[in-house]
């Protein structure tokens, strides 16, 4: 993982494996969806709830997944949050992040501008792509390598051409396929790896 180890102990697995049990629970499910919903919890993280109370998974293996939507959450806040920042606890509040996160969320995705208590940080457009692809990684990751590129393009507002650019980018290729219910997409990552050809220029006319 590209955290470091305090960023990754200061999350709160707990609350989200609580969330994840009563999504679990015909009962429940309704009131914590729409609990998730009012506490601001992104769609991406929503539809992955219930997955944390799987009975064929481990303690630890729960808890890891917890931790990792955390992480999902914490760059989709970010990555739609806007690209400045007058620092970590300006940052960490805005995204309703541990202060550590924020912290981690600025040195890989802002660049400092200014010195001592006049520094902010800007993110330029290629950071702004960055994690959003980074975004891309995690879901991979939860989802085995294959995840829904339609919800992914919607959460983020993207369209189906950025979408698949940017997927392509990281090795992944997007299967659509057209049902009587409507399309669906799916971002795969497949071994091995074939990313696009740089497209060059032509050459200099001697």
């Amino acid at each position: 993982r590209r955290w470091r180890d305090e960023e990754w102990g200061c999350l709160d697995a707990k609350l989200l494996l609580s969330l994840g049990r009563r999504m679990r629970s015909p009962k429940e499910a309704r009131g914590a969806h729409r609990q998730a919903e009012e506490e601001g919890w992104c769609s991406l993280v929503i539809a992955r709830l219930a997955s944390l109370a799987d009975p064929e998974t481990t303690t630890e293996a729960r808890d890891l997944r917890a931790r990792v939507l955390w992480m999902l959450q914490a760059h989709v806040a970010f990555y739609k949050g806007g690209g400045s920042s007058g620092g970590t606890a300006e940052l960490s509040e805005k995204l309703g992040v541990p202060e550590l996160v924020a912290a981690g969320l600025l040195d890989r995705f802002m660049t400092p501008q200014g010195t001592g208590t006049a520094t902010r940080y800007a993110r330029s457009k290629r950071q702004h792509q960055l994690c959003g692809l980074y975004i891309a990684v995690l879901l991979l990751h939860l989802d085995g390598f294959a995840f829904d590129a339609i919800a992914y393009g919607d959460e983020l507002k993207l369209g189906t051409k950025d979408v698949n650019s940017r997927l392509r980018e990281m090795g992944c290729f997007v299967e659509r396929k057209r049902l009587r219910t409507g399309t669906t997409a799916v971002a795969r990552l497949k071994a091995p790896l074939t990313f696009p050809k740089i497209k060059r220029g032509a050459a200099p006319k001697k």
